[in-house]
């Protein structure tokens, strides 16, 4: 690839909001790698686990997850039935030996009834005891501010969690009902951390976010002093998304969720978080913000497997999503009395490092030896050119044989992510690019 072509896939990835840490740019580009019977975990003897809970109380509009409202317990209880048999499937068919962390999100996991939520517990139990756990292994779950109970947080104590991560935003509550979302008043943020912290968990994780339409310095400001009060342990900055190339964005510009994630930035780091710039996740601890499924899943490329509706896999062969991913009707999902492996694809070395490198740069940073490891190669030999234009224009810098973003190269990161893309890949990009 010549210095020209370098320059134009860069530029177009940073003048289009889809280029993120979202990867492939569109499902049709991996259609001819579609198999329809074709095991990406065949001989995985060491990964993550994720665990998909789809239901919420309200749907929230800037979610891009698969969700349902779900307020029948017997939908819920069909739902958990399903999920034990996909993970008893798949344990006596795999010989997996150990495992790097384990995570439940949604959807909103604690809106289930407390019987379920119960069984949800036994059935996470039961999966992690059949495996050898790596040395910094800890299970993470996600919950929600207006359906977490002291039952709830009971049950997650006693299951073993020692992290949760909660969803704030923002501290808007004009911005949140827009977006179909309930607001919960620092008085009562309060009153739920403190009892997350009286049932032991040591770890309190709190999502926000920018980029939402309509969102303020202000708003950043009034949220950030909520961090100070809540104090949490972790803290994680999501971008808002936007997944199809050439769609609406809302007049959101790289220029404005550069300004944005900058003031949350320089915020977290005068309340003393450790973050790096560029990275979206800030601890209060010499660690890295993260829970140790992410933590392998970004840096490392251990593969994981997904359970549950729409839930995402990734080995070292593959992507594979469970069905669910493109429907949103629950009960015509849930009539094939099944929840399996819809949407398979069996993937080139190029696609696997592409998506590593988008995965990656949540963190702001991506490992040379994974991405040798990947490509079974010397990737700053391959990818000769790219890293030198990177570096020369100070977009990242290698240490230690990490390759992490700069300041300036933070603004950059869609463009940093699209030159190592696929070759398919970047045509289409260039194809879709004004």
């Amino acid at each position: 690839m010549n210095r020209m072509i370098t320059k134009r896939i860069f530029d177009a990835a940073y003048n289009n909001m889809c280029c993120n840490t979202s990867y492939p740019l569109n499902p049709i580009l991996w259609g001819k790698y579609s198999q329809n019977d074709y095991d990406i975990m065949e001989n995985a003897e060491e990964l993550s686990f994720y665990i998909h809970i789809p239901f919420c109380k309200s749907l929230c509009s800037f979610c891009e997850y698969t969700k349902f409202l779900g307020n029948d317990e017997k939908q819920q209880n069909n739902y958990i039935a399903l999920l034990k048999k996909q993970i008893e499937e798949f344990i006596n068919t795999h010989k997996v030996k150990k495992i790097y962390g384990l995570d439940v999100g949604g959807g909103t996991p604690t809106s289930i009834s407390d019987s379920n939520f119960e069984e949800l517990m036994t059935i996470i139990n039961d999966l992690e005891e059949r495996y050898e756990k790596i040395f910094d292994y800890e299970k993470s779950i996600e919950i929600n501010f207006v359906t977490i109970t002291d039952e709830k947080l009971s049950m997650i104590s006693r299951a073993g969690f020692e992290r949760i991560s909660a969803g704030l935003q923002i501290m808007n509550e004009r911005i949140l009902s827009e977006n179909n979302r309930e607001y919960k008043g620092i008085k009562r943020l309060l009153e739920i951390t403190d009892n997350i912290r009286a049932n032991g968990i040591k770890k309190i994780n709190i999502d926000l976010m920018y980029g939402l339409k309509n969102q303020s310095s202000r708003d950043i400001d009034n949220t950030i002093e909520a961090i100070k009060h809540i104090n949490p342990e972790h803290v994680t900055l999501y971008e808002m998304r936007y997944n199809i190339v050439g769609g609406k964005t809302d007049n959101i510009t790289r220029e404005l969720v550069y300004n944005q994630y900058m003031r949350f930035y320089e915020a977290l780091i005068d309340l003393g978080y450790i973050g790096i710039l560029g990275g979206n996740t800030f601890s209060r601890y010499n660690d890295n913000g993260l829970s140790s499924y992410l933590k392998y899943r970004m840096l490392d490329c251990i593969p994981y497997k997904g359970f549950g509706i729409s839930a995402q896999s990734m080995s070292m062969n593959g992507v594979s999503y469970n069905n669910g991913k493109n429907e949103k009707d629950y009960d015509r999902i849930i009539s094939t009395n099944i929840i399996y492996e819809q949407y398979i694809y069996k993937l080139p070395k190029q696609e696997i490092l592409a998506k590593y490198i988008a995965i990656s740069l949540y963190g702001g940073a991506f490992k040379l030896c994974t991405m040798n490891a990947i490509l079974n190669d010397n990737v700053l030999k391959l990818y000769e050119e790219e890293f030198e234009f990177l570096i020369n224009n100070k977009y990242i810098y290698i240490e230690d044989g990490i390759c992490r973003l700069t300041g300036k190269g933070f603004k950059y990161y869609g463009g940093i992510a699209a030159l190592f893309y696929s070759s398919d890949h970047k045509k289409y990009l260039l194809e879709n690019s004004k």
